[in-house]
Formats: structure tokens, C-alpha cells, sequence
């Protein structure tokens, strides 16, 4: 064990992810905590390869309980991830916000609760988020806004229609929240800005989430497009409003051929309805991307995110990234607790 007990205390993240993977999943106390001396003291790389080791291990029992003790932890950021475990294991209760202040003051600490606010139901952090959508880092407020996105949406959609001229500035979170929490007229604020900002790549993805038949219109017109990345973009976002294979013939895209589907099948998009996948967008399509093998983690988090918007406060237990296994298992829970009501 003494090559382990090395290997959690690694800045190397993926050192650490292997070392806490394999500690959490030995059912023994000692064992886990070695992984929660070395969690309390991380930072950075290897407080994220800690703890996602610790989030992708198999849930037994010795993980339950040490989770169970770190929601009384005095570290927020432990308390968020004891939650996270929790969630997966289906077990009830919220760690407290004790200290919340002293921990939103930390990046890496600030984005583990922001991150356990949505995946996690946590709405008592919620308030907070507003004050991370200013911070200097644009992990910090991607990850605030994604959490205003899934627990107050319309307060989400007010700030990113204020804000869409600055997506840049938020990795392109603002477009793509607007697409998933705004209104179904924010498609005219959309194409409005890929018309000023043209090599905006996420503001032309979100035009794709949104789905209605103007954004879909514009895209096909953007498949002129000589600019770098700009017509692979549209195409893929056609694709996802389709439900159709790629057109692209080497890497440029067939704008004729989108016409062609527009006309046919595009023009059956209801003036006021979003489509996804070639049919009317209902939130359970969320569940279907989520299953989706071909699918990328990017798209599976925004998948997981929308869903968590649609849903509202309860809890979606799922990680994007987690083992094949794991993801399907999460998915079939999923499909059995909100596949009748959404």
C-alpha cells in the first residue's frame, strides 16, 4: 500500500486519480483515510484527480460511511464531495455551509460547489453564485453559470441575454446557457449575435441546441462560411437538430444537400416548437444523448445540465464521464425515475 499512499499526494492528476480509485474501492477505513489526509491539504491537479478517483470508485460500503463523516467535515469543498458520493449512492441528506466564505475565496474549492449545487440539489449555495460570475478565472464562472442555469433558469436566461456580447469571456457558456434555459424567441438574440460575431464556434453550437426553424435556417447559411471552423460547426449543430448523418464531403460541408432536408423535413419544425434528433425536443431526449455511445463528454455534460434544468430540484445523479458500466447503469435509473414524467 505505501506505493498508494505515494500516489495520493501526487500533483500529477492522473497519479492521484488511479491512487484514490483503487484506496476507495479496498474496504478498509484505513485505507480511506489515507485518500481524506491527503484531500484536506490538496489543491489543484491533485485535489481533481483525488477526487474524481474517489467519485468513478465502486460505491461500498467503507466509501458510504467516509462520505457520510465528511459531510460534518470543516472543509466545504469535503463536504460537497461526500455529498456527491452520497448522491450516487442514492443516500439522503446536505452537508452544511459552514465556511462558505473562506472556501468560495479558493478557485478549485468555489467549482466543486458550484458544481454540487446542480448535481446535487445543494440550493442553499445557489445565492452565492452570482457573486463567482465575476471572478478572474473562466473556469470559476462557467462553472457559476451553469449552476444558475440548472437551478433558477429564468435568472440565468436574464443574465446571459445581458451579457451574450461577452461570451468569449465565459468560454461560450453564455450562448450556450441562453439556448438551454432561455426563451424560445432568444433564438433572434442568438443569430443576432453569430451575425456580429462570426467565429463565435459555441454561439453557432447553441443555435443547434436551440432547435427552432429560424436558428436552423441560419445555420444552413453559415455552411458558406470560409472561416476557420465555422462550417463544421453548423453542420454538426444540423446534425443534432436533425437527427442526420454529417454532410461533409473531406472537411466542407454540403450546404445543398441541408437545403434539400430543409425543405422536406425542416419546414415540419412547428413556428414556436425546438426539434432535436429529427423530432419535437421533449427534456427525456436529454436521457437519450446521455445513452448515446458516439456521444463526446462536452455533449454529455451539456445533455446532463439540460436535463438538470428540466427537472428541477431533484437531484440528477450522474457523471459524464464515468466508466461505460457505470454510465449505462445511470442511465437505466435515469430513464426509470424521469422517463414517465418529462
Amino acid at each position: 500500500m505505501a506505493f498508494l499512499a505515494a500516489g495520493v499526494e501526487s500533483d500529477e492528476e492522473g497519479v492521484a486519480f488511479g491512487a484514490a480509485w483503487l484506496l476507495g474501492q479496498i474496504p478498509s477505513p484505513q485505507n480511506l483515510a489515507i485518500v481524506e489526509r491527503a484531500l484536506s491539504g490538496a489543491q489543484g491537479s491533485q485535489w481533481r484527480g483525488l477526487s474524481q478517483g474517489l467519485i468513478h470508485a465502486p460505491l461500498g460500503d467503507a466509501l458510504m460511511a467516509a462520505a457520510q463523516s465528511w459531510l460534518r467535515s470543516d472543509s466545504v469543498a469535503l463536504r460537497a464531495l461526500g455529498r456527491r458520493l452520497l448522491t450516487r449512492g442514492r443516500v439522503a441528506g446536505q452537508p452544511s455551509v459552514a465556511g462558505l466564505d473562506e472556501a468560495l475565496a479558493v478557485a478549485e474549492t468555489a467549482i466543486e460547489i458550484a458544481e454540487a449545487s446542480w448535481r446535487l440539489g445543494w440550493f442553499e449555495v445557489v445565492p452565492r453564485m452570482k457573486d463567482l460570475l465575476a471572478n478572474e478565472r473562466v473556469d470559476v464562472r462557467q462553472a457559476a453559470l451553469r449552476a444558475l442555469v440548472c437551478c433558477v433558469p429564468s435568472r440565468a436566461a436574464v443574465f446571459c441575454r445581458s451579457r451574450l456580447p461577452d461570451n468569449d469571456a465565459f468560454g461560450g457558456a453564455l450562448a450556450t446557457g441562453l439556448a438551454i434555459c432561455g426563451e424560445f424567441d432568444d433564438q433572434a438574440l442568438l443569430i443576432r449575435h453569430v451575425h456580429a460575431h462570426p467565429s463565435d464556434l459555441d454561439a453557432i453550437e447553441a443555435l443547434g441546441i436551440h432547435g427552432g426553424a429560424r436558428a436552423s435556417m441560419a445555420l444552413i447559411d453559415l455552411l458558406e462560411s470560409d472561416a476557420p471552423g465555422v462550417a463544421a460547426t453548423a453542420d454538426k449543430a444540423l446534425c443534432l437538430v436533425s437527427g442526420q448523418p454529417s454532410t461533409r464531403s473531406g472537411n466542407q460541408p454540403r450546404p445543398d444537400i441541408w437545403r434539400r432536408w430543409f425543405d422536406i423535413e425542416g419546414r415540419k419544425i412547428e413556428p414556436t416548437k425546438r426539434w432535436r434528433h429529427g423530432r419535437h425536443f421533449v427534456p427525456s431526449v436529454c436521457i437519450d444523448e446521455l445513452a448515446d455511445p458516439s456521444s463526446s463528454l462536452r455533449h454529455r455534460e451539456r445533455a446532463h445540465a439540460e436535463l438538470c434544468r428540466w427537472v428541477g430540484s431533484t437531484p440528477v445523479a450522474y457523471e459524464a464521464d464515468a466508466f461505460a458500466a457505470i454510465q449505462a447503469s445511470d442511465v437505466a435509473r435515469l430513464r426509470a425515475q424521469f422517463g414517465p414524467v418529462i
